[in-house]
């Protein structure tokens, strides 16, 4: 097993294997999931504007934005979403995922967005 650097990121080349919870193995899973970036699956809200679109997440209060087409309003969101997952990491607490929202809003798309942070 080696570290090696993928895109700026680093990296195992190779899961590590064992099969007994050990200090040495807890802290080889804590590298490992250190390095391996994670991708969030969002449920989000489009909603057409006069000039562009608004875009909301449903299941995250507060990370809300806009752009001129659906394809810069959704850039636009995963930067929000990033920032504020951000802020949760630094402050070691978890995300406040909400529970699926009962409705949606009138005239809003419902999408799903992968994120990679």
């Amino acid at each position: 097993m080696s570290i090696v650097e993928q895109g700026g990121r680093l990296a195992y080349d190779e899961r590590p294997e064992y099969g007994s919870v050990s200090t040495e193995s807890a802290l080889l899973d804590a590298v490992w999931n250190r390095f391996v970036p994670c991708a969030y699956e969002c449920r989000v809200y489009l909603l057409p504007e006069n000039e562009g679109f608004s875009i909301w997440m449903a299941d995250l209060p507060g990370v809300a934005s806009q752009g001129d087409t659906e394809a810069e309003a959704i850039e636009h969101l995963k930067e929000a979403f990033l920032a504020v997952l951000e802020v949760y990491q630094e402050d070691g607490m978890e995300v406040p995922w909400l529970p699926k929202p009962k409705t949606r809003p009138a005239d809003a798309t419902e999408r799903w967005i992968l994120v990679n942070a």
